[in-house]
C-alpha cells in the first residue's frame, strides 16, 4: 500500500526498508504490509526534478510577548509514547488531560496505544478492553457535546478506515453503528465548531493515499452524539485535500483551514490557501500580508494566550523539506512569530485541538527527509519565571520574622511552589498566583541560601535562589498600600525600622527601572514601563550598621477600554447588551456609563433600552484600583421600531379625549369669569 504519511518515516533505515520492500508483515501488524511511498521517490526514479520552490515572502515578524516553545521531553523508557508519526492528539476538557493515540513507529507500524499527559508527564492507559484498531493519520478532537474524545478513520493495517470511536472516562466505545459515515480516508481535518450553524465536530476532506492516483475528498460532515455523521451542504467547499491544518478560532468565531496535499500526476502537491467556515458556508480568504509557505501535515490549534490560531511546521512537497516556523492567524491575516526556540522541523505531528485556556501541547511527528519518527513533547506558553523578594540584600536581624515573597510570571496557572529557607526548614504552597508569601524566622546568626522551585500546570519547572545573611543589627521594612500599580501613576512607599531595630538614618531607595536613587523615609515614584520591579531600600543605624530589604512591585500597562454591544443594528424598544472590554490596568475596576439619552449605569456589562430613534454618543469611564483611568466613546444609531408606525395626529379621532378633560376645562373657565366680576365690582368709579 502507498501512504502519504508513511513515506515520511525512516526510509533510510535498512531493516525497515527490507521489510517494506519485500512485503513482509511488520511486527505488531499481522497480515499487513506497508510499501515505500511513491511520491517521495518518483521524481528521482523518473528523472523528473521537482519544481523549484516559490520565492519566500518577506514575512512580518512579530514578537510573542513572552510566549515560547518549551521542551517537556523526559528521557528514559516509559516516560513518553513510542516515537511515531501520524499519531492523534487532543485535549480532553472533561478530564483535564491530553490524549494521544496511534501513529506509525519503527518497527511497529501502525500503533494502537493510548496515552494521556497530565501532571507534567505521560501515562500509558492502554487497556485490554475494546479500543480502536491500530492506525495512523486518524482524525481526533474533543467533542463538547459528547464530553469525550472523538476519533474517526485513519490508515489501518488493511487500508483506510471510516469507523468512529469515543474516549470518555478512560474507556473507548465504538460509535460506528450510528447512522451513515463518511467514506474511508486518512488525514482528514476534525475540529469542534460550537457555532449554532454547526454545533458539533466538523470533519472536512481526507485522502486515500494508499491508492493511485491518490483520491481525496472535499465533503463536509458534522457529528451528532446519538445520531452519527450528517453530511453538510457547505456551499463552494475548498478543493479536495488531505493533511490540511484546521482549527476553530475562538476569538473570531469561525473555523480556519490552511494548506494540505493532493495528488498531482505521479507525485504529491500542496498549496498555501486559507479558508474560513462560518454561518454554515466555506469562504476563501485572501490575506493582505504575508502567508506561510505551502505545506501539509503540520499542526494548528487555537491558543488563548496568543489570542489567535497557532500554526507550526509541516512538509513542503516541492522541496521535500520540513519546516519549524510558527505563525499566527488572527482577524483574517497571517503573522510569523518570533520565538526564542522552536521544536525541530517535522510533519505528521500531533497538536492538541482546543479552545480553552490550556496551552497547546505538541508531540512526535516525522523528520523529513531523514525519515526519523520523534517522541519529544513541547508546550507553547509564556516563559515561566520566578523571583524572590523580602530577603535583605545585606542582613536580617536574628530572631525577627521576614516575609519572603515569591512572584511567578508566565507559564500556565495553577502553580506549585516549594521553598527551602536554607536553615533546615521548608514550606510549600499552590494556587493561581502570581504572588506567594512565606514568613521566615532565622534564630541564629548564619549565612543561608533560599531556594524556590515552581512547577506550572503543564509540568514546566523553574528555580530561583536568594542569599540571606542573619546577623545582629538593624533591619528595615517597606510598607505600601498595594504591591501593584499602573504606568504613569505615582506609587507611594514608606521605610520604617524593623522590629527591635534602633532609629535608622540615610534612607536610600532604588526602584529597579534605571532611574537615580531617591532618599528619605517616605517617597513617591512613577514607573514609565510595565513589568515587575525590585524596589530596594537601604538604611543604617547611628553606628553605621547597614540594613536593607526589597519589595517586588508589579506595574501594569495603563488601562484601555473599548465598547461593544449586541445585537448589532439597534432598534427602539429592543434591549442592548453593552460590554466594557478592558485591557491593562489594575483590578478591580469601577465603571461609569452614559448612554447619550440621559441614562447611565455602573456595571461592566449593563443592558439598556432606547425609547426613541436617533444617533447617540455612548461614553464609558473606567477607573482602576491604582488610580489609572480610561475613557471610550462610541456613536450608536438607533432605528425606529419596525413593529409600530407614528402615533395618531391631533383631531384624527383615533384616540377619544377623556370626559374628565372637559369637566376640568369648564371649571377653569367658570372660576375665571367669577374672578373678573369681583374685580369689576370693587373697582372705584372714575371722577
Amino acid at each position: 500500500m502507498i501512504s502519504h504519511w508513511s513515506g515520511h518515516l525512516l526510509v533510510a533505515v535498512a531493516t525497515l526498508a527490507l521489510l517494506v520492500g519485500s512485503g513482509v508483515p511488520l511486527p505488531g501488524a499481522p497480515n499487513a504490509t506497508f510499501t515505500a511511498p511513491l511520491h517521495a521517490a518518483a521524481p528521482t526514479q523518473l528523472g523528473i526534478p521537482p519544481p523549484p520552490p516559490p520565492p519566500p515572502p518577506a514575512p512580518a515578524i512579530v514578537q510573542t510577548e513572552g510566549l515560547a516553545w518549551i521542551d517537556l521531553t523526559h528521557s528514559g523508557p516509559g516516560h513518553a509514547p513510542p516515537a511515531s508519526a501520524g499519531s492523534s492528539l487532543a485535549y480532553d476538557a472533561a478530564d483535564a488531560e491530553w490524549v494521544e493515540f496511534g501513529g506509525c513507529g519503527v518497527p511497529r507500524c501502525p500503533l494502537n496505544d493510548t496515552w494521556v499527559f497530565r501532571d507534567g508527564g505521560w501515562q500509558n492507559v492502554t487497556r485490554g478492553g475494546p479500543s480502536p484498531p491500530a492506525r495512523a493519520g486518524a482524525s481526533m478532537d474533543y467533542d463538547a457535546n459528547a464530553q469525550g474524545i472523538l476519533l474517526f478513520g485513519g490508515l489501518g493495517t488493511s487500508g483506510a478506515l471510516n469507523d468512529t470511536w469515543l474516549f470518555r472516562d478512560g474507556l473507548w466505545t465504538n460509535e460506528t453503528y450510528l447512522g451513515n459515515a463518511p467514506s474511508s480516508r486518512e488525514e482528514a481535518d476534525l475540529v469542534f465548531d460550537p457555532e449554532p450553524e454547526t454545533n458539533g465536530s466538523l470533519l472536512f476532506g481526507g485522502c486515500q493515499a494508499q491508492l493511485y492516483p491518490f483520491p481525496c475528498f472535499n465533503d463536509t460532515w458534522v457529528w451528532n452524539p446519538g445520531a452519527g455523521w450528517v453530511e453538510l451542504s457547505a456551499g463552494a467547499a475548498p478543493p479536495a485535500r488531505g493533511g490540511g491544518m484546521m482549527a476553530y478560532d475562538a476569538a473570531d468565531g469561525y473555523v480556519v483551514l490552511f494548506g494540505g496535499w493532493y495528488g498531482c500526476g505521479l507525485s504529491i502537491c500542496n498549496d498555501n490557501d486559507t479558508w474560513e467556515y462560518y454561518s454554515g458556508q466555506w469562504w476563501p480568504v485572501d490575506p493582505a500580508g504575508p502567508v506561510p509557505s505551502a505545506r501539509d501535515s503540520g499542526a494548528m490549534t487555537f491558543d488563548a494566550a496568543l489570542g489567535g490560531v497557532l500554526l507550526f511546521g509541516g512538509l513542503n512537497e516541492s522541496t521535500l523539506t520540513d519546516t519549524n516556523d510558527s505563525w499566527e492567524f488572527s482577524q483574517g491575516g497571517w503573522s510569523e512569530l518570533s520565538t526564542s526556540q522552536s521544536p525541530p522541523g517535522r510533519d505528521s505531528v500531533g497538536l492538541s485541538v482546543d479552545s480553552s485556556d490550556v496551552p497547546p501541547l505538541l508531540f512526535g511527528g516525522n523528520e523529513y527527509p531523514a525519515g526519523t519518527p520523534l517522541n519529544d513533547t513541547w508546550v507553547f506558553e509564556p516563559a515561566l519565571g520566578a523571583g524572590i523578594s523580602g530577603a535583605p540584600a545585606h542582613a536580617v536581624e536574628a530572631g525577627s520574622t521576614i516575609l519572603l515573597e515569591v512572584a511567578v510570571v508566565g507559564g500556565s496557572a495553577p502553580y506549585a511552589v516549594t521553598i527551602d529557607f536554607g536553615d533546615g526548614h521548608d514550606s510549600a504552597a499552590a494556587g493561581p498566583g502570581p504572588m506567594f508569601e512565606f514568613p521566615a524566622t532565622y534564630d541564629s546568626v548564619q549565612n543561608c541560601t533560599v531556594r524556590v522551585n515552581v512547577t506550572d500546570s503543564v509540568g514546566v519547572n523553574i528555580s530561583a535562589t536568594a542569599p540571606v545573611t542573619v546577623m545582629r543589627g538593624p533591619s528595615v521594612q517597606i510598607s505600601t498600600a498595594t504591591v501593584s500599580g499602573d504606568v504613569g501613576v505615582p506609587a507611594h512607599f514608606t521605610g520604617t525600622p524593623g522590629n527591635g531595630s534602633p532609629l535608622l538614618l540615610n534612607y536610600s531607595w532604588s526602584f529597579g527601572d534605571g532611574t537615580p536613587p531617591e532618599t528619605g523615609p517616605i517617597v513617591s515614584h512613577i514607573f514609565s514601563l510595565a513589568g515587575p520591579y525590585a524596589v530596594e531600600l537601604g538604611a543604617n543605624d547611628a553606628a553605621g550598621t547597614p540594613a536593607s530589604t526589597e519589595l517586588l512591585f508589579v506595574v501594569a500597562p495603563n488601562p484601555t477600554v473599548t465598547i461593544s454591544a449586541t445585537p448589532t443594528g439597534p432598534v427602539v424598544g429592543v434591549p442592548l447588551s453593552f460590554i466594557a472590554n478592558v485591557s491593562g490596568g489594575t483590578a478591580p475596576f469601577q465603571y461609569t456609563w452614559s448612554f447619550g439619552d440621559g441614562a447611565s449605569a455602573g456595571s461592566p456589562g449593563p443592558s439598556h433600552v432606547y425609547a426613541t430613534s436617533g444617533t447617540f454618543q455612548v461614553q464609558l469611564w473606567v477607573n482602576d484600583s491604582a488610580g489609572g483611568s480610561a475613557h471610550s466613546v462610541s456613536t450608536l444609531s438607533v432605528a425606529g421600531s419596525s413593529s409600530s408606525g407614528p402615533g395618531p395626529s391631533p383631531g384624527s379621532g383615533s384616540t377619544p379625549i377623556p370626559s374628565d378633560y372637559w369637566i376640568a376645562l369648564g371649571a377653569v373657565v367658570g372660576l375665571t369669569l367669577v374672578a373678573a366680576a369681583v374685580l369689576l365690582w370693587k373697582r372705584p368709579p372714575r371722577p
